[in-house]
């Protein structure tokens, strides 16, 4: 690679390099699976609010298809970023959870119990 494909790539990396910071040179599309992610965690929570039991088994479904993809491949070059993605999804996936519980008559008939 000569001097002017260095400085040309370098220049790329300034401009857009928002978009691929920490991921690992090869996995330069991470961010953007980020964003489909938070679309259609959005998409999912926006048209199926009345169907309380779909939108979370969806959102389930995004979030754990994401957690496997980010233990699978590792895309981060550092660990710190790869832990808080890791514990991001670990998050997301434990509010889900509990959700379901909050959901159900049980869920409901405890919190009317102990709130009211």
């Amino acid at each position: 690679m000569n001097k002017n494909e260095e400085i040309r790539i370098d220049v790329l990396r300034l401009k857009h390099g928002q978009w691929s910071l920490g991921a690992k040179e090869r996995f330069y599309f991470w961010e953007f699976l980020n964003l489909a992610k938070r679309f259609w965690i959005i998409f999912i929570c926006i048209y199926l609010q009345h169907q309380n039991h779909i939108q979370i088994l969806l959102v389930l479904f995004v979030v754990v298809t994401i957690y496997v993809l980010l233990i699978y491949f590792e895309p981060y070059d550092s660990e710190v970023m790869q832990k808080l993605e890791v514990y991001s999804c670990l998050a997301l996936i434990l509010t889900m959870y509990l959700q379901t519980y909050f959901i159900t008559s049980e869920g409901q008939s405890f919190m009317e119990n102990t709130f009211v």
